[in-house]
Protein backbone atom coordinates (compact mmCIF):
# COMPACT_ATOMS: atom_id res chain seq x y z
CA UNK A 1 0.00 0.00 0.00
CA UNK A 2 1.00 3.45 0.62
CA UNK A 3 2.34 3.13 4.10
CA UNK A 4 2.33 6.76 4.34
CA UNK A 5 3.42 7.06 7.89
CA UNK A 6 7.58 6.89 8.74
CA UNK A 7 8.70 6.02 6.06
CA UNK A 8 12.26 5.41 6.87
CA UNK A 9 11.22 3.21 9.69
CA UNK A 10 8.98 1.42 7.33
CA UNK A 11 11.70 0.47 4.87
CA UNK A 12 13.82 -0.08 7.83
CA UNK A 13 11.03 -2.88 9.07
CA UNK A 14 9.95 -4.31 5.48
CA UNK A 15 13.83 -5.37 4.78
CA UNK A 16 14.09 -7.35 8.12
CA UNK A 17 11.27 -9.17 6.39
CA UNK A 18 11.71 -9.30 2.72
CA UNK A 19 12.63 -6.90 -0.33
CA UNK A 20 11.34 -3.68 -1.40
CA UNK A 21 11.06 -3.57 -5.23
CA UNK A 22 11.12 -1.07 -7.71
CA UNK A 23 8.13 0.56 -8.78
CA UNK A 24 7.37 -2.50 -11.77
CA UNK A 25 8.65 -6.17 -11.31
CA UNK A 26 9.01 -7.90 -13.84
CA UNK A 27 9.28 -11.80 -13.18
CA UNK A 28 8.54 -15.07 -15.61
CA UNK A 29 6.69 -17.58 -13.65
CA UNK A 30 5.42 -20.95 -16.41
CA UNK A 31 6.55 -19.31 -19.30
CA UNK A 32 4.67 -16.22 -18.85
CA UNK A 33 5.99 -12.77 -18.51
CA UNK A 34 4.00 -11.13 -15.80
CA UNK A 35 4.48 -7.32 -14.55
CA UNK A 36 3.24 -6.38 -10.73
CA UNK A 37 3.44 -3.05 -9.58
CA UNK A 38 1.13 -1.05 -6.88
CA UNK A 39 0.42 2.10 -8.35
CA UNK A 40 -0.64 1.94 -12.17
CA UNK A 41 0.54 5.54 -12.75
CA UNK A 42 2.56 3.93 -15.89
CA UNK A 43 -0.27 1.20 -16.64
CA UNK A 44 -1.68 2.16 -20.04
CA UNK A 45 2.45 2.43 -21.26
CA UNK A 46 3.09 -1.25 -20.18
CA UNK A 47 0.05 -2.47 -21.68
CA UNK A 48 0.88 -0.68 -25.24
CA UNK A 49 4.59 -2.36 -24.97
CA UNK A 50 3.23 -5.28 -25.48
CA UNK A 51 6.34 -6.93 -23.32
CA UNK A 52 3.72 -8.70 -20.98
CA UNK A 53 1.23 -11.29 -20.82
CA UNK A 54 -0.14 -10.53 -17.32
CA UNK A 55 0.06 -7.15 -15.86
CA UNK A 56 -1.21 -7.02 -11.89
CA UNK A 57 -1.40 -3.84 -10.39
CA UNK A 58 -3.21 -2.25 -6.90
CA UNK A 59 -3.59 0.95 -5.53
CA UNK A 60 -7.16 2.13 -6.89
CA UNK A 61 -9.21 -0.82 -4.23
CA UNK A 62 -11.08 -1.24 -7.31
CA UNK A 63 -11.46 -4.49 -9.43
CA UNK A 64 -10.38 -4.34 -13.03
CA UNK A 65 -10.17 -7.37 -15.00
CA UNK A 66 -9.44 -6.90 -19.07
CA UNK A 67 -8.88 -10.23 -20.84
CA UNK A 68 -6.12 -9.14 -23.02
CA UNK A 69 -3.66 -9.57 -24.17
CA UNK A 70 -2.13 -9.34 -22.13
CA UNK A 71 -4.32 -9.76 -19.24
CA UNK A 72 -4.51 -6.72 -16.94
CA UNK A 73 -5.99 -7.65 -13.63
CA UNK A 74 -6.61 -5.58 -10.17
CA UNK A 75 -8.24 -7.89 -7.95
CA UNK A 76 -9.71 -4.96 -5.43
CA UNK A 77 -8.89 -4.58 -2.04
CA UNK A 78 -9.43 -7.69 0.90
CA UNK A 79 -10.41 -5.43 3.66
CA UNK A 80 -13.17 -3.65 2.19
CA UNK A 81 -12.52 0.06 3.92
CA UNK A 82 -13.23 1.87 0.77
CA UNK A 83 -15.36 -0.24 -1.68
CA UNK A 84 -17.12 -2.25 1.26
CA UNK A 85 -16.30 -5.33 -0.89
CA UNK A 86 -13.63 -7.96 0.11
CA UNK A 87 -12.05 -9.41 -2.94
CA UNK A 88 -8.61 -11.34 -3.84
CA UNK A 89 -8.14 -12.69 -7.30
CA UNK A 90 -6.65 -15.82 -8.67
CA UNK A 91 -5.07 -15.89 -12.25
CA UNK A 92 -4.98 -19.23 -13.94
CA UNK A 93 -1.91 -18.98 -16.14
CA UNK A 94 -2.36 -22.44 -18.27
CA UNK A 95 -5.81 -20.75 -19.04
CA UNK A 96 -4.96 -16.92 -18.83
CA UNK A 97 -8.42 -16.43 -17.20
CA UNK A 98 -8.80 -14.62 -13.50
CA UNK A 99 -11.28 -14.95 -10.83
CA UNK A 100 -12.26 -12.26 -8.22
CA UNK A 101 -13.73 -14.24 -5.41
CA UNK A 102 -15.35 -12.36 -1.86
CA UNK A 103 -13.94 -13.35 0.95
CA UNK A 104 -17.09 -12.46 2.66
Amino acid sequence: GNNDGDKLYLRHKFQEIGEIHPDTWEMEIEGKRVALMHQPRFLEALISSERYDVIIYGHTHKVDLRPGPPLVFNPGECGGWLTGKCTVGIVDLETMKADILPLR
